[in-house]
């Protein structure tokens, strides 16, 4: 079979001379072997120091390559002509199964047999801003605050994860990344936020038992210059935006009750029935009389009305007549406040 690996790895070669028009950026986290690239990837080869040990995972599994390793060289490639496919993002290309200082004479080409030139940054390990372990059904930390242009890695730790901030998960999302299907291998994968916004991810097989995380990129603040906490120096709207209340309070909950008095509890407004009762031996034709102390809202009812009066309010005044002269008995009725 051996034998088969080294004709593959001849056809890599062979290809190589043709053109040198993609490139491959690698780096190297613990046992992580990640890539960024331009162009899909048709198989890989790379010498190493007998550091790799039962290399899996990562784009390599995913698109179902196979990967062989001696204690000297490690090369993969497909069978059905799948190809591993370009990132801008540094993506795990495949687990070593051991810790690598360096790699060398690395073959990389493309689905049109062209090699791409490929390049291991020196040092290894991670160029991130931030790091997020991802094990337990927990993202370790859970929130970040970060500025445009930072880079977030995730680190699986231990179990079944992924990392799932895509617009098609969460559409609300400024901008979108995805680590790829949940694995249990030992990945990272790193993404570089450059728009500014409020971003939710989640791991998906453990969404639902609260493995959810969140970043915000930039500033938040309000960004509606209507509102009463305008922040001109938000990069982007957090939801709080507020209103000044009837007392010009910015954020204030005092309303205007029924009356129209802010903050009022409506009894500036309260009316109340009063009986005006009389006794009298004598024939009344009319009558009028002042209120104090309360605002006159009109008057009716009683005698006067059932004999037929006129009755009428004014400036606090109750003002009762009738042409004809008539006795009565009951009561007239005005309210006030």
């Amino acid at each position: 079979m051996f034998s088969y690996f080294k004709l593959a790895t001849a056809a890599l070669l062979t290809f190589g001379t043709l053109s040198f028009a993609q490139d491959v950026t690698l780096t190297i986290d613990g046992t992580s072997l990640n890539y960024e690239s331009t162009s899909q990837i048709s198989g890989w080869q790379f010498n190493h120091d007998n550091c790799v040990s039962a290399p899996s995972g990562g784009a390599t599994a995913d698109a179902g390559f196979t990967i062989s390793c001696s204690p000297s060289t490690c090369l993969a490639f497909s069978f059905s002509g799948a190809s591993i496919p370009p990132t801008e993002d540094s993506v795990l290309l495949v687990d070593l199964g051991g810790e690598c200082e360096t790699l060398s004479s690395l073959v990389f080409s493309n689905p049109d047999g062209e090699s791409l030139v490929a390049e291991l940054l020196d040092g290894g390990g991670s160029d991130a801003d931030y790091v997020v372990e991802v094990s337990n059904n927990v993202f370790t930390p859970d929130h970040l605050d970060i500025a445009a242009g930072e880079t977030v890695q995730w680190i699986n730790m231990d179990g079944f994860h992924n990392v799932d901030g895509s617009t098609d998960t969460y559409p609300n999302n400024p901008d979108s990344f995805y680590s790829g299907s949940a694995s249990s291998d030992s990945w990272t994968y790193s993404f570089t936020f450059t728009v500014a916004g409020s971003y939710d991810y989640e791991c998906n097989p453990h969404a639902s038992m609260g493995m959810v995380g969140t970043i915000a990129v930039g500033s938040g603040g309000c960004t509606d210059d209507m509102a009463c906490n305008y922040d001109a120096g938000a990069d982007f709207d957090d939801g709080s935006c507020l209103e000044n209340d009837c007392s010009g309070e910015c954020g204030g909950s005092a309303v205007e009750d029924e009356c129209g008095e802010c903050g009022g509890d409506g009894s500036s407004c309260a009316s109340s029935t009063i009986d005006i009762l009389y006794n009298t031996i004598t024939d009344i034709g009319g009558f009028q009389f002042n209120v104090n102390g309360a605002t006159v809202l009109g008057a009716s009812g009683g005698a006067a009305a059932d004999a037929g009066f006129t009755i009428s309010t004014g400036n606090n005044t109750v003002l009762d007549f009738h042409l004809l002269v008539q006795p009565y008995l009951p009561a007239v009725v005005f309210w006030f406040r």
